[in-house]
């Protein structure tokens, strides 16, 4: 593992009046595999913090659960994986200028980005050391986690795609959160997944939009509900009711059950395969269902392509020309079903009575009723259309 200092002076901005020095905190360790060593996975929290007037950077802002929870849990991840070999490289990272403006997270998704870097996945953890609400009621087993739908950083041709085939739900962010809840929900955690379909939380964000803006997916950790009296508050009591962000208000356990979450899937995806590229949907319709068009052709009569038994027939499966050259439709039991070659040049029975023919057979049980009844049992299995040849041997 390497650890390096990123430092950088982010020009002044509404929460910043001037020029300020940001270092960001990055410890890579890096893949073992070849050819899976370029892809990343990174895991951040923030250590900056702010009280009540977030221009005032002489108070105290202890911060403890936004976000020294956050980054105590990176810390402890990498302590424990840094011992272990993982084909795909992970990143952990505690940034700052987070409260300020996203600064930290933003300098280092604009650097990977600018070095090409293949980021399959990013995780901030962002207020992960409380499990009890303003109303006192804990829930120290469920974590929430935010993932965007349409990507931040969709195009305009991506847009009308996604228009067109329906992809609100399933984008590279979404599936990245249905993964973290398959692999994160376990007697090693004890942890609910609690899937959040938004960005991030009302007129709030983290250090996973730079990420997304970036056109990383990104999806951030966070406790299940927030007491705003100990966030972004100065340090004080007011009627009998202490504010502030301090360490007495922490759950170190529910912390280090958020932290087996990301762990469990931080290694899940390191040591899996990378995710699919140029993957696409082929809309190229042949018969009565979608597939690719250089898959084999074993289910119709279509141009210049194989039959079941052996012949070739022209597109069209009611034109006179195709009717003359021997194409007819059979079923196992009714309704319309498949061309298949008929007639006295057919092939011989062994080439129709292929192994993938899909008639019943004595090999398969039957199941398409009780005995003396014509109607399925309930729950049974339908026989499947029969592809085998007519002609002179009958059906």
């Amino acid at each position: 593992m390497t650890v390096v200092k990123q430092s950088f002076v982010q020009p002044p901005g509404p929460r910043n009046p001037s020029p300020v020095p940001v270092t960001n905190l990055v410890a890579t360790l890096r893949g073992t595999q070849a050819a899976s060593a370029d892809r990343v996975y990174v895991v951040s929290g923030h250590y900056d913090s702010r009280c009540t007037d977030v221009l005032n950077f002489t108070c105290d802002a202890p911060g403890a659960d936004d976000d020294a929870s956050g980054v105590a849990a990176v810390l402890e991840l990498a302590r424990v994986m840094a011992k272990r070999q993982f084909d795909a490289t992970i990143v952990f990272m505690a940034v700052a200028g987070e409260e300020q403006g996203l600064y930290g997270s933003t300098f280092f998704a604009a650097q990977a980005k600018a070095q090409n870097m293949d980021i399959e996945g990013m995780f901030t953890n962002d207020i992960i050391g409380s499990s009890t609400n303003d109303h006192g009621q804990r829930d120290p087993f469920t974590v929430r986690l935010f993932s965007e739908g349409v990507p931040t950083s969709e195009t305009p041709e991506q847009a009308a795609l996604r228009q067109s085939i329906g992809g609100e739900n399933d984008g590279p962010s979404r599936q990245l959160a249905r993964y973290v809840k398959e692999v994160g929900e376990n007697s090693a955690t004890d942890m609910h997944v609690r899937l959040v379909w938004r960005r991030d939380r009302y007129l709030r964000g983290g250090d996973q939009i730079p990420f997304l803006e970036q056109g990383y997916p990104a999806a951030r950790f966070t406790e299940p509900a927030e007491d705003f009296r100990h966030q972004h508050q100065d340090a004080r009591v007011e009627d009998g009711v202490q504010f502030g962000d301090l360490p007495q208000f922490v759950d170190y356990g529910f912390t280090a059950r958020v932290a087996r979450v990301n762990g469990a899937t931080l290694a899940n995806l390191a040591l899996a395969p990378t995710s699919p590229k140029e993957a696409k949907i082929v809309t190229t319709s042949r018969g009565r269902r979608t597939r690719s068009p250089t898959s084999p052709a074993t289910r119709s009569c279509g141009a210049s392509r194989p039959t079941r038994c052996g012949r070739t027939r022209s597109r069209s499966a009611t034109s006179r020309a195709t009717r003359s050259r021997g194409c007819r439709r059979t079923t196992s039991r009714s309704g319309s079903g498949p061309w298949t070659a008929t007639g006295s040049g057919a092939p011989s029975r062994s080439q129709c009575r292929s192994p993938r023919t899909w008639a019943r057979s004595a090999a398969t049980p039957r199941t398409w009723g009780r005995r003396g009844s014509r109607r399925p049992a309930r729950g049974a299995r339908r026989p499947r259309r029969s592809w085998r040849c007519p002609g002179r041997w009958g059906r």
